[in-house]
């Protein structure tokens, strides 16, 4: 199996994971900081069991710097740049302030895969 098949499917494993009290999470713990935002958590995690080195994706807590380490690789790909996102991307969004695993494409919707869920189910 691929890398970008294995964190899609870890990812896809992780749907319906909630939030405790205060944003506690196993990503958190996982991390080593937990109760905070933790979609770049879910992500870093994911990519860690699914068994991809950090230098293709990183263990960051801090969705700015995600956008630093693609970006200074030459592995950004802004909106409109004509990339089309593959399963196992991962992508940013709004003003990098969130982020997520690109789980399929079809017809130009992006489907993905994303942390951050409370417990009352909003994200």
């Amino acid at each position: 199996m691929s890398q970008r098949t294995e964190i899609v499917a870890m990812a896809a494993r992780e749907i319906g994971y909630k939030e405790g009290r205060n944003n506690a999470t196993k990503y958190g713990a996982w991390y080593g900081m937990n109760n905070n935002p933790w979609c770049a958590q879910f992500v870093s995690w994911c990519a860690a069991q699914a068994g991809i080195p950090v230098t293709v994706i990183p263990k960051l807590a801090y969705v700015p710097y995600i956008y630093s380490f693609y970006n200074a690789s030459g592995r950004y790909k802004a909106r409109g740049s004509g990339y089309v996102p593959k399963p196992g991307d991962i992508i940013l969004f709004g003003n990098n302030d969130h982020v997520g695993i690109v789980e399929r494409v079809y017809n130009g919707v992006v489907v993905t895969i994303e942390g951050n869920t409370s417990p009352s189910g909003n994200s």
